[in-house]
């Protein structure tokens, strides 16, 4: 697959925001967790409007000490994310 054919990803939204998807495109409304690293810049808080397009009911969580891989980089604050405590 050409890089020009790949699906847009959630950092590239940003530049061109929606209040709603696209024809073809759809919503999700169960809860997700999303749990970003503060340190990372793939996922930076003028995304987050892009993500509630296709995600309103999305947890948006950033935890500023971790990285791109808070599973691995902050397991502590990670865990805690996903089990909400």
């Amino acid at each position: 697959m050409a890089l020009d054919d790949q699906p847009a990803r959630a950092h590239d939204c940003a530049a061109r925001p929606r209040e709603k998807p696209a024809h073809g495109e759809r919503q999700l409304h169960r809860a997700h967790a999303l749990i970003a690293g503060g340190k990372s810049t793939y996922i930076e808080a003028a995304d987050h409007a892009a993500i509630r397009t296709f995600f309103p009911a999305a947890q948006i969580t950033m935890i500023p000490e971790s990285g791109h891989n808070p599973h691995m980089e902050t397991r502590a604050a990670f865990v805690s994310a996903v089990l909400g405590t």
